[in-house]
């Protein structure tokens, strides 16, 4: 496998994708997701997951973005140059230690097609989620439905900049049953009612 120099060069790689050769001279050995990781030094594997956390808040900033993640996983590595795929396929591991560590968060929601999954939120963008959801939440409950357009009033400034934010936060509603829709799977989501109110 050829190693790029420079910063590719010190960055952990996984195991099961290089070669013996490759392996034995890489002493440094710590487990991240679904690999092994190896590197140079032990520092390597914190110095990559500092990297990992400063491209994902980055991605998650100006505007603020919800992003699936895979999506997430996809943009770190566009901002690492000279990645190669032996140490891009570390990154979904280090994204879920930094989720476990709380410094990165989590939202499970619903797709169009009504499939869950899990969307990451930046930890400053948090308080606006939660309160986006509960200003959404107390419209439903008032009126009975709440129109996508009627949502984004009910977000920040930074979240209401994209459509898709507004509807990962109905989706997040749909997934814990708080609603529940009419429009069809796979279409957008353009109003969400109480699972109790008359469509």
């Amino acid at each position: 496998m050829p190693r790029k120099s420079g910063q590719a060069a010190a960055l952990p790689i996984a195991a099961s994708m290089v070669s013996e050769r490759v392996a034995s001279a890489l002493p440094a050995r710590r487990r991240v997701g679904r690999y092994v990781a190896l590197a140079l030094t032990e520092d390597s594997f914190e110095v990559f997951r500092q990297l990992i956390l400063r491209n994902a808040l980055e991605a998650l900033h100006n505007p603020s973005r919800l992003l699936g993640s895979q999506h997430l996983y996809n943009s770190v590595a566009a901002r690492i140059p000279h990645i190669v795929m032996e140490t891009k396929a570390l990154i979904e591991g280090f994204v879920q230690e930094l989720l476990i560590a709380g410094e990165l968060r989590r939202l499970v929601t619903v797709s169009r097609s009504h499939s869950a999954y899990q969307v990451v939120v930046s930890p400053d963008a948090e308080p606006d989620v939660l309160n986006g959801l509960a200003a959404i939440t107390a419209v439903l409950a008032h009126r009975g439905t709440v129109t996508l357009n009627e949502a984004k009033v009910c977000v920040s400034k930074d979240l209401a900049a994209t459509d898709q934010n507004v509807e990962i936060l109905l989706g997040h509603l749909l997934r814990h049953g708080i609603a529940t829709r009419d429009d069809l799977a796979g279409s957008r989501i353009e109003t969400i009612r109480l699972p109790h109110a008359d469509s």
